[in-house]
């Protein structure tokens, strides 16, 4: 059974980070995806990639982990004061 926390793990750290990488990638296309347009794939690939994989990493994926880990102490404390009340 040990497999089956594995993939809930990883299944968690995947939705995660896609909450992290979606709104930086459409934030850059939104701020910058019409100065790219006429470049060739490539450079408008690398171009992305170098303002989005610092903004995932310095700031959004650190943010959604608080969310994160705020939401479901919420959710722990509510748990408990349901429990504790019946």
């Amino acid at each position: 059974m040990a497999w089956r926390a594995d993939i809930v793990q990883r299944l968690k750290q995947t939705a995660m980070i896609w909450l992290a990488v979606y709104p930086s990638v459409l934030l850059v296309m939104a701020l910058a995806g019409d100065r790219f347009r006429q470049w060739p794939l490539p450079l408008r690939v690398l171009a992305s990639t170098l303002l989005v994989v610092p903004l995932v990493v310095n700031l959004s994926a650190p943010l959604v982990q608080f969310i994160v880990a705020a939401v479901a102490d919420a959710w722990r404390r509510i748990g408990r004061t349901r429990t504790h009340h019946r």
